[in-house]
């Protein structure tokens, strides 16, 4: 019951994006500067970013390190995340990738603490069935400071059978991952 409702209420959230989308509401320029792909809807006394066409909220990283700089080192941690790289839009700095039929781990963590595929007799899916990860990452910020946001969505499906992989149910743990990594490679390039 509480994931239905936790489902409904990220629908109407993504609906109401939608319907700002749809109004007119294009793009919106982020608190420290730079101009991203984010839609903003106004929940009440909150304003929430959603990147367009995705359901879920997002969380801002903070990273040490000018925008120009983070976005250079974006497709570098993709690629450290197995990702391969599907977007890369330096006007509303926005990336996407995926990595298809992954047993491995995303960041450092194991599937199974970042996603819920089902499970067959006790064991989660997410472990044993081949997983496909669709990322997409914006960055906002300026001469001084950056922060990234990312969204994700998975489908997990057993090697070898026929029909539609299934969808998976991911956490934030994954845009924890991409912010962490990419810190990791800005702190690295940078030295």
């Amino acid at each position: 019951m509480k994931s239905s409702a936790t489902i409904g209420a990220l629908t109407l959230a993504a609906c109401v994006a939608c319907v700002a989308c749809a109004s007119g509401g294009g793009g919106t320029s982020s608190d420290i500067g730079q101009t991203t792909d984010v839609k903003q809807v106004q929940m009440g006394a909150t304003s929430v970013d959603f990147i367009p066409n995705s359901p879920t909220p997002l969380v801002w990283h903070n990273i040490e390190a000018p925008a120009t700089t983070t976005w250079q080192y974006l497709p570098i941690a993709y690629s450290k995340l197995g990702l391969r790289i599907t977007k890369y839009d330096s006007t509303t700095h926005v990336i996407a990738g995926e990595r298809d039929r992954s047993h491995s781990d995303f960041g450092g963590k194991p599937l199974t603490s970042l996603m819920e595929c089902g499970d067959v007799a006790g064991i989660p899916n997410a472990s044993r069935y081949d997983v496909t990860i669709q990322v997409t990452t914006a960055l906002r910020g300026s001469e001084k400071s950056s922060a990234v946001a990312s969204v994700a969505s998975a489908s997990a499906k057993a090697n070898g059978t026929s029909g539609d992989p299934a969808p998976c149910t991911v956490n934030a743990g994954i845009g924890n991952q991409v912010a962490a990594v990419v810190a990791q490679a800005v702190k690295d390039g940078t030295k």
